[in-house]
């Protein structure tokens, strides 16, 4: 054998590996990992959406959000002792891990990777940032309209002229999101591009303000409550 395998297919290879005094070690602890493997997180079922749950040692709660960050679903998992597909891969049981010398060990669930849960999730504030930014804005009218780049470059052009003194024509008017033509004014267009103006300053600060939450969080549950808890302008 020309040094450790990288892939193990059966018992006989564990078998054949143990046999060897160069590579016992390694063998032994190839089982381990296989039997630690058995305990990971299992689903229990969904959670009430708009609850927030303390999560007890061993269990944790992800929630589900759509593209601009409302939270869709929420879940409960359990870390727990489970079947352990990798042994039964090779063909390999518990009692030949624990005959071979293997510790049937409970396992602890793996600590939280801090760092990466709070990139993960001011990059997900940001997306949903831009996706509400982008996408619709209800006026104080009760109006809904488009506002994404495009739609935004025509307003921002159509503002500065009116800031210059032209003035729009009778009868103009700006398509809401449904296509439907909106009476405008010079005055009452203007209204509206300050008021998607102050909307979007709103937008930025809820971010800024969810982002630093996560920054302060101690753990993923923490960011969690965070994430679903956004109140977005």
């Amino acid at each position: 054998m020309n040094g450790f395998p990288v892939i193990i297919n059966s018992r006989q290879d564990v078998l054949n590996l143990l046999a060897d005094p160069a590579y016992h070690g390694q063998a032994l602890a190839f089982v381990q990992a296989l039997l630690d493997e058995r305990y990971g997180w299992a689903s229990q079922g969904d959670l009430p959406l708009n609850t927030q749950v303390e999560t007890v040692a061993g269990h944790r709660v992800r929630t589900d959000y759509d593209a601009t960050g409302t939270p869709t679903a929420r879940h409960l998992d359990q870390w727990m002792l489970g079947q352990g597909e990798g042994l039964s891969r090779i063909g390999v049981t518990v009692a030949d891990a624990l005959g071979w010398g293997c510790q049937d060990r409970a396992v602890p669930p793996p600590a939280d990777d801090m760092e990466a849960i709070k990139a993960t999730a001011r990059a997900m504030l940001d997306r949903w940032t831009d996706a509400r930014m982008f996408g619709t804005f209800t006026d104080s009218q009760g109006h809904v309209y488009k506002v994404n780049k495009t739609v935004r470059d025509w307003m921002t052009g159509l503002e500065a002229k009116l800031a210059g003194g032209m003035a729009l024509p009778n009868g103009f008017t700006w398509d809401d999101a449904s296509g439907n033509p909106v009476a405008h004014t010079s005055e009452s267009f203007r209204a509206l591009t300050a008021e998607i103006a102050l909307w979007t300053d709103a937008l930025y600060r809820a971010c800024t303000r969810a982002q630093t939450a996560v920054d302060a969080a101690g753990d993923a549950v923490a960011v969690d409550k965070v994430l679903s808890g956004v109140a977005w302008p």
